[in-house]
């Protein structure tokens, strides 16, 4: 009978570095009316985080906006029929 050793080394945490990601999203939002550079960053950012958070990551994790671009705005609306 022979046997085997489990040879796999666990890391160890070295002190000082942290595990660090960078993941690019590219996320398109409709809306009613425009939104503000501002809005996007103050608003959607964080709710973004949020729901991250809500899905596992950690808490600390930082977003930012690299770039947003407003798309062509439309306005519907209904005719209305005078008589």
């Amino acid at each position: 009978m022979s046997t085997s050793e489990d040879t796999t080394e666990s890391p160890t945490a070295v002190a000082g570095v942290s595990k660090q990601g960078v993941v690019v999203m590219r996320i398109n939002i409709s809306s009613a009316s425009p939104l503000s550079e501002d809005f996007i960053r103050s608003t959607i950012i964080q709710q973004i985080k949020d729901e991250l958070v809500r899905k596992g990551l950690p808490s600390d994790i930082t977003l930012r906006l690299v770039r947003s671009v407003q798309l062509g705005f439309t306005t519907r609306a209904t005719p209305v029929n005078e008589t």
